[in-house]
């Protein structure tokens, strides 16, 4: 090969690489100018499939006893006329805010049974049980001290009434399967929320078995 011929290559081997080096420039200048439009695309996409994938929040709200006889049923029929929403109407709002809204029912409510003698024996009238609709009461818990204050006619009684109006109940039940088993609401996504109720207040005959209705005993055993 002559010198004129190896020039001539050379030239064309340099100006291959030239011309690549350009392209190879452009598209990177290309990539870098697009690059802030494509990432606030992505960006936006990516937030738009969190958004959606998003869990809904929901709010539970636990009150304490609710006591619905004695005393405040005294109040109901002095300045509320005998009408048992008078017990919430203050707080009837937040209550109602909440999705579920539990709280622990203090005492039977009833006309059955008879006064077992306690010291403190609570049983509200039967249409006490309006307060708790009005104030839209998902749950209750009877799994406390006062749950035999009229015996257990008067205990069944009110786990009959819950029901009829839709009021869910944990820790008591007709047998010790129902007193044991978590009393499940469905929020509206699906989601399932479980509750259960114990307490190590009252004596060993009140304690649901296979074969009678009562409360529940606070163990370790019985809540696993």
């Amino acid at each position: 090969m002559n010198k004129t011929k190896l020039h001539l290559l050379i030239l064309f081997v340099l100006s291959f690489i030239f011309v690549l080096g350009v392209n190879y420039y452009f598209l990177k200048t290309i990539e870098e100018i697009n690059l802030p439009w494509r990432d606030f695309a992505e960006r936006e996409s990516s937030e738009k499939t969190r958004e959606e994938k998003k869990d809904k929040e929901y709010t539970l709200l636990f009150g304490g006893d609710i006591m619905l006889d004695r005393g405040v049923k005294h109040m109901v029929e002095k300045y509320g006329d005998g009408d048992y929403t008078f017990v919430f109407k203050n707080i009837v709002e937040t209550l109602k805010e909440a999705d579920i809204l539990f709280g622990n029912l203090e005492s039977v409510i009833s006309d059955k049974g008879y006064d077992v003698g306690g010291l403190y024996s609570f049983r509200a009238e039967p249409q006490a049980i309006k307060a708790l609709t009005f104030a839209e009461f998902d749950m209750v818990t009877l799994a406390n001290n006062h749950a035999f204050d009229y015996t257990r006619k008067a205990l069944e009684d009110t786990m009959n009434r819950l029901k009829k109006e839709g009021i869910s109940y944990t820790g008591v039940g007709f047998d010790k399967k129902e007193a044991h088993t978590p009393a499940v609401l469905p929020l509206e996504d699906g989601t399932r929320v479980g509750f259960l109720g114990y307490t190590d207040f009252l004596f060993p005959s009140a304690i649901a078995t296979k074969e009678r209705s009562g409360i529940t005993e606070l163990t370790m055993e019985n809540m696993k």
